[in-house]
């Protein structure tokens, strides 16, 4: 029995993975975010090419409500749409949760991380960027004496990080006291709190 429970998972998680390969998914360029999974974050967007990849989400016939988000490697403020070229291999499949259309023109959109994917080919489209992605295969860590004692030193830091900022509000703590057992949840929520450079956060998260 468990190693047809085992095969069939297997099975499953190869048609998803297919499913996945198969389909050109809308994307979103970053600029000084970034989206990790299991995370809820708001984004304001605004850029035509990111404007037409909501609204591609929105008419998708298939049923797909997700969005590939990926960094920028050259995070300067500007309206120019990126090439692909200007942008990183490692990225995160979202849903939109949300999307309200503001005075402005621009949208303010929030969308929950799903997984972290690879980009195999971007496609630029006219005024849309869209990208064949791959799902990093989903592997159960063996969770070792040093492994949890690394893991608790973490949040430890994480937690003394948040108390001596004046900035940051205790409330940040509050997932790390409920969901202590999450770890991969808590250490992409720390990243996300953290304030460090994206291009950092984009090498940890590729190296995960």
């Amino acid at each position: 029995m468990k190693k047809d429970k085992e095969q069939f998972e297997l099975n499953k998680l190869i048609e998803n993975n297919d499913r996945y390969e198969t389909f050109k998914f809308p994307v979103i360029p970053l600029r000084n975010e970034f989206i990790f999974p299991d995370i809820s974050t708001p984004i304001l967007v605004g850029r035509i090419f990111s404007v037409n990849a909501l609204h591609e989400v929105e008419k998708n016939a298939l049923g797909h409500d997700e969005i590939v988000v990926v960094s920028q490697k050259n995070n300067i403020l500007s309206d120019d749409d990126p090439f692909a070229k200007d942008l990183y291999r490692v990225g995160t499949l979202c849903t939109v949760l949300q999307k309200l259309k503001l005075p402005d023109g621009n949208y303010k959109v929030l969308l929950q991380g799903k997984e972290r994917i690879k980009i195999k080919h971007y496609y630029r489209l006219d005024k849309m960027l869209k990208a064949r992605i791959s799902l990093y295969p989903k592997t159960k860590p063996q969770i070792t004496d040093e492994v949890e004692a690394t893991f608790r030193s973490l949040v430890k830091l994480f937690i003394t990080y948040v108390k001596s900022n004046s900035n940051i509000p205790d409330e940040i703590l509050i997932p790390i006291n409920v969901l202590s057992m999450n770890k991969k949840y808590i250490i992409y929520y720390i990243l996300t709190n953290l304030a460090i450079d994206i291009h950092k956060k984009q090498k940890i998260y590729a190296e995960i």
